[in-house]
């Protein structure tokens, strides 16, 4: 995904839930989910989402 630009953390959290990450932004990610409550939650949260579009009725 490394494009040159840098990209706040919080803008991350899509792309490192369906592995569109390289391996340095899934480090600096994933130090970054330690701190960050928001990020945690909104991954739960797409994760959540994507179990319901591969299984309706889980």
């Amino acid at each position: 995904m490394h494009s040159g630009v840098t990209v706040s953390p919080h803008d991350l959290v899509g792309p490192y839930a369906v592995g569109a990450l390289d391996l340095m932004e899934v480090v600096r990610f994933e130090h970054h989910l330690e701190e960050c409550s928001r990020c945690r939650t909104e991954l739960r949260t797409l994760r959540a989402a994507a179990a319901r579009l591969v299984d309706p009725e889980h």
